[in-house]
């Protein structure tokens, strides 16, 4: 999974974290369940809008043989 829910101790929240990007923090839940149901909802938008052709083409080496 893309996304990831954590909980951060010195601030006492459950975070949710996208681990493709650095680890970084795209919500911020005071309870569990909201923080797993966000997760769950960016992960199917992730795997129904993806990343598109434009990605990979800004991430191939051209002078790669593969």
């Amino acid at each position: 999974m893309r996304y990831a829910v954590r909980f951060d101790r010195g601030a006492d929240i459950w975070e949710v974290v996208d681990t493709l990007s650095a680890e970084q923090a795209v919500g911020a839940h005071r309870q569990r369940t909201p923080a797993i149901i966000q997760a769950e909802a960016e992960e199917r938008r992730w795997r129904r809008f993806g990343p598109g052709k434009e990605t990979f083409a800004l991430t191939a080496d051209p002078s790669s043989p593969f």
